[in-house]
């Protein structure tokens, strides 16, 4: 795995401080997104209490809620330009928004499926949406269907590599298919599940990748060589989220049993964070790769700190080569 000289060392991540606890949510805490900025955080509430709010990250304070769903906000998704916030629900509804206003744009309803998981090319060009009916691709700008992938496969969760080119996702059959995204063609499938891969996520390189299902397993995958590097076992049986430090080799785990951070170069268990008093529901990494933060049932949003004053960063490394010829050029 390549990170570079630069890179924030592994280490920093053994003892993150807990910065502070934020409270508004009246039920569970199920997805959460940083602004690509990293100024604004998004949280979706669960069924109690299905809206997003906007939090001010220098501050720890609200900005504003947005309703407009009917039941559990399962994904949230800010565009690069940071003028647009995607979610999606339960309820079928995929709802765009004006973060700016906080002014619901556009409603595209599924019918018959719940949207599991959304995630923006770097570009800002393609919304990328995982539900029961397949992946669809959305122009993101015009705020329309491309195209749908697999229709009549079942997804809950997808990835996008760091140069936009490929797009993974987690399937019911315990599967994980890789896309060309500028295409939309199928490149090959990962397997190494027997159940459901409901969490995956890219590291900056390009070419790791880390998987969850719904056993307590964590698989980190090399797509040069399509082989399993690390087995990562957490110690209850279901894992709900994963997220890679964009500027560093560190795993973050949410599930049953609390959060989990990792080194991904020897799959090596660094830390586990105390604070939330019910189960992890869903986590992310800051784009400085500076914060943490985490959500669960106990209705609290947590900002975890890394403990490093003068931090430097590498440059993202392109992905390299996927089940060899069939890897995605440039153009």
């Amino acid at each position: 795995m390549v990170w570079g000289k630069e890179a924030i060392a592994a280490g920093n991540w053994k003892l993150p401080r807990l910065l502070r606890t934020l409270h508004d949510h009246k039920g569970s805490v199920e997805t959460l997104a940083f602004s690509p900025n990293g100024k604004i955080l998004a949280s979706g509430g669960g069924n109690l209490d299905p809206k997003i709010r906007l939090w001010n990250l220098e501050t720890g304070e609200k900005i504003r809620t947005l309703r407009g769903h009917k039941t559990r906000v399962l994904t949230v998704a800010i565009a690069p330009d940071t003028q647009t916030l995607v979610s999606g629900s339960d309820d079928s509804m995929l709802n765009f928004w004006n973060l700016e206003t906080g002014k619901l744009t556009h409603t595209f309803w599924q019918l018959s499926t719940n949207i599991t998981s959304l995630k923006i090319s770097p570009d800002g060009q393609i919304l990328v949406s995982a539900g029961l009916d397949g992946l669809k691709l959305w122009d993101l700008n015009k705020q329309r269907l491309i195209k749908t992938l697999a229709p009549f496969e079942t997804f809950y969760a997808v990835a996008i590599s760091p140069d936009g080119r490929l797009l993974a996702s987690g399937s019911k059959d315990g599967s994980v298919k890789v896309w060309n995204l500028t295409t939309g063609s199928y490149i090959g499938t990962l397997k190494g599940y027997h159940q459901p891969v409901n969490a995956l996520t890219f590291a900056a390189d390009g070419f790791t990748l880390a998987t969850a299902s719904y056993n307590s397993s964590i698989k980190i995958w090399n797509l040069e060589t399509q082989e399993i590097t690390h087995t990562l076992y957490h110690s209850h049986n279901q894992v709900y989220s994963l997220a890679i430090n964009p500027r560093s080799p560190i795993l973050a785990s949410a599930g049953q049993d609390g959060i989990s951070l990792w080194d991904l170069r020897n799959g090596q268990l660094l830390s586990q964070l105390p604070g939330h008093s019910d189960w992890v529901r869903t986590i992310a990494f800051s784009p400085d790769g500076q914060l943490l933060v985490s959500g669960g049932f106990d209705k609290k949003v947590k900002i975890w700190q890394l403990v490093n004053n003068n931090p430097t960063y590498p440059a993202v490394v392109e992905s390299r080569h996927f089940f060899t010829k069939n890897y995605p050029s440039k153009t």
